[in-house]
């Protein structure tokens, strides 16, 4: 039984060290982390708003051939309507009520597809921006001394002035020409 306990003791304090060591790496680090507020960074350049209306733009040809495919429907639904006559049988209607509803369906699933669409196009520019910014932020954290930088994030409590490099990260882009493309 003592054998364990030491057994215990002996596993306890090795935990207990390594934990201490890794509080030691981790408070070595204070000071090395950067952060950069991509968002800052989009609307110093403009980016914000190009992304905003290359989104916009998908969406507006998006909803104009929705507009064009519902205006098809539309006519295909009254064709049909026309040919029913004043008194259309019982399987008739229920043709015409059936291809109102797949009607109905298809159009609410290409406005689906199209805010789907929109999320994707949004997400790959944003995407394609970040990787535009990682390099610039990379060099610029390194020269200052940097081990890691961090895209600033609503949940973080606090940020010292001297860990932000987002005003250097912008001008560097924007020394490049990399605004409003």
């Amino acid at each position: 039984m003592k054998a364990n306990m030491k057994s215990v003791l002996t596993v306890f304090l090795a935990l207990m060290l390594i934990g201490s060591a890794e509080v030691a790496t981790a408070s070595s680090m204070r000071g090395r982390v950067a952060v950069v507020d991509l968002d800052a960074i989009a609307k110093t350049l403009g980016r914000d708003k190009v992304i905003t209306n290359e989104v916009g733009r998908y969406l507006k040809t998006k909803q104009a051939d929705i507009n064009k495919e519902r205006d098809q429907l539309k006519a295909e639904l009254a064709k049909e309507e026309k040919k029913l006559g004043k008194s259309p049988k019982p399987a008739q209607k229920a043709d015409y009520e059936n291809m109102a509803r797949r009607s109905e369906l298809q159009l609410r699933k290409d406005v689906i597809d199209a805010r789907r669409g929109a999320v994707e196009l949004r997400g790959k520019l944003i995407s394609e921006f970040t990787d535009e910014v990682k390099p610039v932020a990379a060099r610029l954290a390194k020269k200052k001394g940097f081990g890691l930088v961090l895209v600033k994030q609503p949940g973080m409590l606090f940020i010292d002035d001297s860990a932000d490099i987002t005003a250097q990260v912008a001008k560097t882009l924007k020394a490049r020409g990399s605004h409003s493309k």
